[in-house]
């Protein structure tokens, strides 16, 4: 499976805190300042922010070698968002040994998006040695969490028996939960599931419907499957799974 970077910078300044350093109601240039002096004094938040406002040019000239020694000050201590922002740093720059340390640093304290940057990087192999078995458990880490992509992605390691004992009625699992949040890539996933009857009940107006949200939710593959099941359906199933799907999408 191909590692894809996961760029999601956490965006939000520290703020609402007495010690801290950025205040909403003042402009770039003086919070910078304001920051720059908390963060030289040891302010884990400032250092933090100070390296988002380096990273993203706020109140100074975009600086990523600034931005990167700010995050590194205040992931030393422990601050999870600049550990993680720190790991985005090293993947963009190619340097997945460190990037690894880092988003391994975010997982171990719960940080969903590092978590599954983790397992990709196991999975591919990149900065830490390729193991499929360590991949699934950050997988379903950020999965038990919520996270839509991992849900899917720990569905796509359960169908294909890659780390785990092959298991599609555990598969189909993830992917609903998956689905169930919009993903695309797990609708039709979860169509297929039901057209088949792999891990689940073989049900066409189930399969037809998913298939056809997933369509609807840009999944051009999805319109080939859809086609494909309404070959073996009912003008009255295709009428009843249509209908389906138009509630699930209204009521998310």
């Amino acid at each position: 499976m191909n590692r894809i970077l996961l760029v999601v910078a956490a965006l939000v300044l520290s703020t609402g805190n007495a010690q801290a350093c950025y205040n909403k109601n003042l402009g770039d240039t003086e919070n910078f300042t304001n920051c720059e002096k908390a963060a030289e004094q040891g302010l884990v938040s400032a250092q933090y922010n100070l390296g988002r406002m380096h990273q993203f040019g706020i109140g100074v000239a975009q600086d990523s070698k600034q931005a990167v020694y700010w995050y590194g000050k205040a992931a030393k201590q422990g601050h999870v968002n600049a550990q993680f922002n720190l790991a985005l740093m090293y993947d963009k720059g190619q340097d997945y040994k460190l990037a690894a340390q880092w988003y391994t640093k975010a997982a171990e304290q719960g940080h969903v998006n590092a978590q599954f940057s983790l397992g990709l990087m196991y999975g591919s192999g990149q900065g830490v040695p390729q193991d499929q078995k360590q991949a699934v458990v950050w997988y379903k880490k950020a999965a038990e969490q919520g996270l839509a992509r991992a849900q899917y992605t720990l569905g796509n390691m359960y169908d294909q028996g890659l780390g785990v004992v092959q298991d599609h009625k555990l598969a189909a699992q993830w992917y609903k939960a998956a689905a169930e949040q919009g993903h695309a890539k797990a609708q039709y996933n979860l169509g297929v599931s039901h057209a088949n009857g792999q891990g689940v009940i073989q049900d066409y107006v189930i399969a037809y419907m998913w298939l056809n949200i997933a369509s609807l939710n840009g999944d051009e593959i999805a319109l080939n499957g859809k086609k494909t099941v309404a070959d073996e359906m009912t003008d009255g199933q295709i009428s009843e799974a249509e209908k389906l799907a138009r509630e699930w999408v209204a009521k998310h």
